[in-house]
């Protein structure tokens, strides 16, 4: 499912790129860019709010939820006992404060996707069950 998802928005940003490519610059709008915290994407985010004659947007995916943090969750939907104290819900969620930051700085509007359910079901549970079976998998393969 999240790669059927991310496919899509792929596709459509590279149509859009692939549109404004051959437009007249004054045609140019809208560029959206993935903004994770770290410092390629935001680097990356810099030089795209150089660009004249566009409108930049970022977009940060969270693929966790604090509530997948706590014992006996397992769902990966959010409805977990967790307190969100774990140390992947607490870099996830320095990472979008990270991405926050950057778009600030850059004055351009951030928006938050959320990708917990799919991440789960479609990366990470498929990564655990590699795990049982003694084969080493890189979660984020998919991609």
């Amino acid at each position: 499912m999240i790669c059927r998802s991310y496919s899509m928005l792929r596709r459509q940003v590279q149509v859009q790129v692939r549109g404004q490519a051959n437009a007249p610059p004054q045609a140019l709008k809208r560029i959206a860019v993935a903004l994770s915290g770290g410092i390629d994407s935001s680097v990356s985010a810099h030089l795209l709010s150089r660009i004249p004659n566009t409108s930049l947007i970022a977009l940060h995916m969270s693929n966790w939820d604090a509530s997948d943090e706590g014992e006996g969750s397992g769902t990966g939907t959010g409805t977990g006992t967790g307190t969100g104290t774990g140390t992947y819900c607490e870099q996830s969620e320095k990472d979008a404060t990270d991405a926050q930051s950057v778009a600030d700085q850059l004055g351009i509007k951030m928006h938050r996707v959320k990708f917990q359910s799919e991440y789960w079901h479609g990366v990470f549970e498929p990564f655990l069950e590699g795990m049982e079976d003694c084969r080493m998998i890189n979660p984020d393969g998919k991609w």
